[in-house]
């Protein structure tokens, strides 16, 4: 039995309603198009967020900004690459590491290769640890789309990369924490043409998975997923289409403990007009299809998937737009399937005049809690709009920012610490300064321990003090975002012990 040097009664949590804590924008010195493209949260609850911002009018630099939990900004960073003149740089993903490192990738411009991959490692006092560019053998527009970082500190970046002779090709690189590379590999598909790769996810065993669209051999588009093992050996390729001449596109991966693998992505007959659906397919780890999954709105029109996350227990819930039929237009359609592929719930929003809803982000903290945030048509121009639905589909909150200036707002990414408190970030028009950085921190979830029951072979332990192992066994212990994690570096939060291969105990560690 697990035990702790101090054990508390369990107790349900409760905080009094989803509340703005604080907004935080930012605005670059030229007071032109800036704005967040991506966040992450870390251990102690301080908030990163990348993007862009104008330096002068035609100058942009990759920003990445931290602040604290209350708010407070720490520190502000910008990068631009070799250009002196006419660069757009911008920080399209950002992850941290176990030691509240953080990562981001940017487009960079370079006079002669016009856009490459920077890869750029900050401490967390935000001092630049390292910077490395990549540029693919087309010397041309190279971007990344998606990163993730493993339990050694290993960073990992997927994207798009002119070939020489190949348009666009999938490129997926691997670093150390050191920044040294240690393999870069690159992905032409079976129609030699347009190829860009949209997600990246890594299990506990440092394999790697990237998932994009791809042309095919006489197919036209084609979803393509590629497992590579954690030397960037492929281990295996599997390419997704349908009869009938459509097109398919993938936009999203998640992996689960046990090396599932789960996609999403659309397939419609784009030349002929006929609507998107919904395509989730589960791999296993062989990448043997387990299921495949299709979803058509009432509408009968597009339904665009736009992310995936897949839950501790196998859960897999799937983000987009859907056309919400007669009284409504595009709505945000939020739907789960159990491990075996049954559907657990569907959930659409429609904002108040009925107009264009459509996500940007999703993601699933370590009770089930789903998060999702992206545009909402209010009673000017669009808006923030982030709803939350438990694990059972419930909604718990729906949060509406409309920037001081009136004009169009565009969240594009969302995350939620251990505490459930959420955090949104994207684009907002301001007053007298076009667009700029808008971050946003919502107050947590009510009752911390509301999922407890849906998973009882879980037992809980709060604990307010340190964390004690017995001695005699295995144990790896991971964080409510799935990162793996040591006894160290435990801080107040929701924690999952591996026993010996399996996750037996969950722990609330409240100081």
């Amino acid at each position: 039995m697990l035990r702790t040097t101090a054990v508390i009664v369990i107790t349900i949590i409760n905080i009094s309603g989803q509340t703005q804590e604080w907004v935080r924008r930012y605005d670059g010195p030229a007071s032109k198009v800036d704005g967040g493209m991506a966040i992450a949260v870390d251990n102690d609850g301080n908030v990163y967020v990348t993007g862009r911002s104008a330096n002068t009018p035609s100058t942009f630099e990759c920003t990445t900004i931290k602040y604290d939990s209350s708010g407070t900004e720490q520190w502000i960073s910008k990068y631009h690459g070799p250009a002196t003149s006419g660069y757009t740089d911008t920080g399209w993903c950002i992850t941290v590491d176990n030691g509240n490192n953080i990562y981001v990738a940017a487009a960079s411009r370079d006079s002669l290769t016009i856009d490459d991959i920077a890869t750029i490692k900050y401490n967390p006092a935000g001092d630049t640890l390292w910077i490395r560019r990549y540029n693919g053998p087309g010397d041309d527009y190279d971007w990344p789309f998606d990163i993730a970082v493993d339990d050694k500190s290993n960073v990992y970046i997927t994207g798009r990369s002119v070939g020489a002779g190949t348009a666009h090709d999938y490129i997926t690189l691997k670093y150390d924490s050191a920044g040294s590379e240690k393999w870069a590999k690159r992905y032409n598909g079976t129609g030699n043409g347009a190829d860009e790769a949209y997600s990246i996810g890594v299990d506990h065993d440092g394999n790697v998975y990237v998932t994009g669209t791809s042309t095919g051999a006489g197919t036209g588009l084609d979803f393509a997923t590629i497992k590579y093992d954690s030397l960037g050996n492929e281990v295996w390729v599997r390419r997704y289409h349908t009869t009938g001449e459509m097109d398919e596109f993938s936009s999203s991966l998640a992996v689960d403990s046990s090396g599932n693998l789960y996609v999403s992505g659309g397939t419609w007959k784009f030349l002929q007009g006929v609507p998107s659906d919904y395509i989730t397919i589960k791999y296993n780890p062989a990448g043997d299809t387990v299921w495949s999954r299709r979803y058509n709105g009432p509408g009968n029109d597009d339904d665009i998937p736009e992310e995936i996350e897949v839950d501790r227990w196998g859960n897999v819930t799937v983000t987009g737009e859907s056309w919400g039929g007669a009284g409504s237009r595009v709505d945000y359609l939020t739907i789960q399937y159990d491990p075996l592929g049954n559907e657990n719930w569907q959930k659409r929003y429609d904002g108040p005049l009925h107009q264009i809803d459509r996500p940007s982000a999703i993601y699933v903290d370590a009770r089930g809690n789903v998060y999702v945030t992206g545009k909402s048509r209010g009673s000017i121009d669009d808006d923030y709009l982030t709803v939350v639905y438990d694990h059972n589909g419930s909604e718990i909150t729906v949060q509406r920012y409309d920037g001081p200036g009136d004009w169009a707002d565009a969240p594009q990414d969302v995350v939620a610490d251990d505490l459930g408190n959420f955090y949104v970030t994207g684009l907002s028009g301001g007053v007298n300064t076009t667009y700029d950085f808008a971050t946003i921190k919502y107050s947590g979830i009510p009752g911390i321990e509301e999922g407890v029951d849906r998973h009882p072979r879980y037992q809980t332990t709060i604990i307010a003090g340190p964390l004690q192992l017995p001695e005699g066994k295995i144990y790896r212990i991971f964080d409510a975002a799935g990162r793996r994690i040591s006894i160290d570096q435990i801080r107040p939060g929701i924690y999952f012990i591996e026993v010996d291969g399996r996750i037996s105990q969950k722990v609330v560690k409240i100081r």
